[in-house]
């Protein structure tokens, strides 16, 4: 799902990695390929708490309890490589947000 998608507070979870593509020509069959150049799995199975998209930034706040200690809560990821892949982060039946490692999204102000 595309990162635009979601409004302020919903829960979300990246489930594919940051794919970037550039096209090619191959000699060989004549044709133009997409050749893949990069993946990045940064932020796969982290919930995080949307906060906006402005400027071309995504800006999120980690649930994570570590990366609230080491990034101060926050992220901001660049657009253009992070706005597709992500989904609505739903917490599993049986788990507590501590269970998952995470603090209580309700509770953050």
């Amino acid at each position: 799902m595309k990162i635009t998608k979601f409004v302020k507070g919903d829960i979300i979870i990246r489930v594919e990695p940051a794919v970037q593509y550039k096209e090619e020509y191959n000699s060989t069959l004549g044709i133009m390929q997409e050749i893949e150049v990069s993946r990045d799995n940064s932020y796969v199975g982290m919930p995080m708490k949307f906060i906006a998209v402005q400027n071309g930034v995504i800006y999120a706040e980690h649930l994570i309890e570590f990366w609230r200690t080491l990034k101060k809560g926050k992220a901001m990821l660049p657009e253009f490589t992070f706005e597709f892949g992500w989904e609505h982060f739903t917490l599993p039946e049986g788990f507590s947000w501590e269970d998952v490692g995470c603090v209580n999204p309700d509770e953050l102000t």
